[in-house]
């Protein structure tokens, strides 16, 4: 937002966690430095006076106002979006002013300024939801950083920028992590902590949920068993953590609704957290950061399975963008049930379907050793047992690369691909950089 306010008329306020004058007192500020002009009594008396001057500034010019956690300003005062409501239809026919209000969670939006009921309903001209990055858009702001350990970062905090700005500069993922994860000290040691306390009431009975999810839980049945509260209890936490964006609700691909789900954390800076941080505090003061780190390092390499699928994920709609996949898949989703010629449960990592008997069938291995050929042969069994397919095609995914056993069974078969994580990121940055010379070329 304050990329896109640079260079701009206007004023931009972030709202503040305190009552009605200190958020007026704020506002007042941000109007008067971004409009150079200060009244002799230094404060607006009223919210509503310090908007009506905003918008009495938009009308000769184009003129932008940015009002950022904008939850927080209502809170301090509920009445300015009835302020709001009465001055963008008095000034909406002269006035030039770019209005942005910017918040969350996502559901107090879309209650509060875009819900029926709300003042603002029926007054906005857009509205964006601004998701986490990927992996290759994360990627960008660790430039400095081997890919490797660019994506172990970006599993630790997920693709907030405001978070992967503290890891700019830092020279490995050894080192980040001791400063910012594991010193009592650091900037995320008690982050998760933190905004939980800011965004929930019953703060230990949401601590136990996260936590039996960091530990492996995943089913409605685990979870209550793990927390010892009731199962009904148990959904109504998980849909306040999932309106949160805190958890996910999965089902397998070609499930039916009904069909019980499995539960996920899909902040990876809470999954971190709960993962090593909650239970391991004073482990980690004993021991110190830098042998905590080491004694984990098993532990951090499981932690990433299910990021690298993201970032696989990420790089085959990649390859779909550019008409470069097998198949024009129109999802990609993991699968998992039960083989009943095992009596086991079993799951394949990303099942990519065109909805037409065409399927991609991915394995993806973050693992320090090379992938073996027992991967690709149990991929293929589970993919010829539970689909149906005319045309199979099989992509293995690697941080480490492949046995030479493996790439002599590869390439014997047409349809199975070998794909090394540092190929997807030379192939993903190849192809930004010349579009970045295409777009800079005047002749192009």
């Amino acid at each position: 937002m304050r990329e896109f306010f640079r260079g701009k008329r206007g004023a931009c306020f972030t709202g503040l966690e305190g009552g009605a004058q200190t958020n007026l007192r704020g506002l007042s500020a941000a109007l008067f430095s971004g409009f150079g002009f200060s009244p002799p009594y230094g404060v607006f008396l009223s919210f509503e006076q310090a908007l009506e001057y905003a918008f009495e500034q938009s009308l000769e010019e184009r003129t932008v106002l940015i009002l950022d956690d904008y939850q927080l300003l209502v809170r301090a005062d509920p009445s300015v979006s009835s302020i709001l409501q009465h001055l963008i239809d008095r000034h909406k026919d002269a006035s030039k002013l770019m209005l942005l209000i910017c918040g969350a969670p996502v559901d107090w939006m879309e209650a509060n300024v875009m819900g029926y009921c709300a003042a603002l309903y029926g007054r906005r001209t857009g509205q964006l939801r601004v998701n986490p990055l990927g992996f290759f858009e994360a990627r960008r702001l660790l430039p400095s950083l081997p890919p490797e350990d660019a994506a172990i970062l970006y599993g630790s905090v997920g693709g907030m920028p405001r978070h992967l700005a503290r890891f700019a500069g830092e020279a490995s993922a050894a080192e980040a992590p001791r400063k910012h994860w594991f010193s009592t000290d650091g900037c995320f040691f008690g982050e998760a902590m933190a905004v939980l306390r800011q965004e929930v009431r019953a703060l230990p009975t949401y601590v136990d949920t996260l936590a039996a999810l960091a530990n492996g839980s995943s089913c409605l049945a685990d979870i209550a068993r793990q927390t010892k509260r009731p199962t009904a209890a148990v959904i109504k936490t998980l849909a306040a953590l999932e309106v949160l964006d805190i958890v996910r609700k999965e089902t397998p691909l070609g499930a039916r609704i009904s069909r019980q789900p499995r539960w996920r954390i899909a902040d990876d800076m809470f999954r971190f957290w709960f993962r090593f941080i909650l239970m391991d505090a004073d482990r980690i003061a004993d021991m110190g950061p830098e042998a905590y780190l080491e004694s984990v390092s098993r532990a951090l390499e499981k932690f990433m399975a299910p990021v690298f699928v993201r970032i696989c994920t990420e790089y085959l709609w990649h390859c779909r963008r550019l008409e470069k996949a097998p198949v024009p898949f129109r999802s990609a989703r993991r699968w998992w049930g039960r083989d009943e010629r095992t009596k086991t449960e079993v799951e394949i990592d990303i099942v990519a379907e065109t909805g037409d008997d065409r399927t991609l069938f991915g394995a993806c291995c973050w693992t320090e050793k090379p992938v073996t050929e027992h991967v690709l042969l149990e991929l293929d069994d589970l993919s010829q047992h539970h689909f149906r397919c005319r045309e199979r095609h099989l992509w293995i995914f690697s941080r480490a690369g492949f046995t030479e056993t493996c790439v002599e069974v590869a390439k014997r078969r047409p349809n199975v691909r070998l794909v090394t994580f540092a190929e997807m990121v030379r192939e993903v940055e190849a192809y930004e950089a010349f579009k970045a010379s295409d777009s800079d070329d005047p002749d192009a």
